[in-house]
């Protein structure tokens, strides 16, 4: 699953949009601040289902902003495999290396989020945990739509 974390209704649709159209992924999980997506996934690990494989997180939230769920999850969570895409409103170099310090994350992109920028990190993760040490493509669960 892939989780979405946005507090802008607008943004949230539009990103949500972008991650259905282009990933497999059966499920998509949104939520609008950080405190209720570490409650989502702490229900979910607790009853023995593994972390999403991807989270793309708004740094701007309500509640718990993303610097701040970022240090959360990684303290609840040190050893999971789940990476991060950060998404932002602005294209401020010191807030993008901020985020790209955090060990689970892996991208930063800025709003309005494209297809081809949810694409490529989805493709990457595919990369990365899906095919096999040969190049070969490793079975996946059906995925149900």
């Amino acid at each position: 699953s892939s989780d979405l974390v946005d507090d802008c209704p607008a943004d949230l649709y539009s990103s949500e949009r972008a991650l259905r159209a282009a990933t497999g992924f059966g499920e998509v999980i949104m939520t609008t601040n950080g405190v209720s997506t570490l409650e989502i996934l702490d229900e979910r690990v607790g009853a023995g289902e593994d972390p999403p494989a991807l989270i793309f997180l708004d740094l701007r939230m309500p509640r718990m902003n993303g610097f701040e769920f970022l240090i959360e999850f990684e303290r609840r969570y040190p050893e999971t495999s789940t990476q991060v895409v950060v998404l932002s409103g602005t294209d401020h170099a010191a807030e993008k290396t901020h985020a790209l310090e955090h060990e689970c994350v892996v991208g930063y992109l800025v709003k309005p989020v494209q297809v081809e920028d949810v694409e490529f990190h989805i493709h990457k993760w595919v990369n990365e945990h899906v095919m096999g040490v040969d190049g070969s493509r490793v079975s996946l669960l059906p995925v149900a739509g």
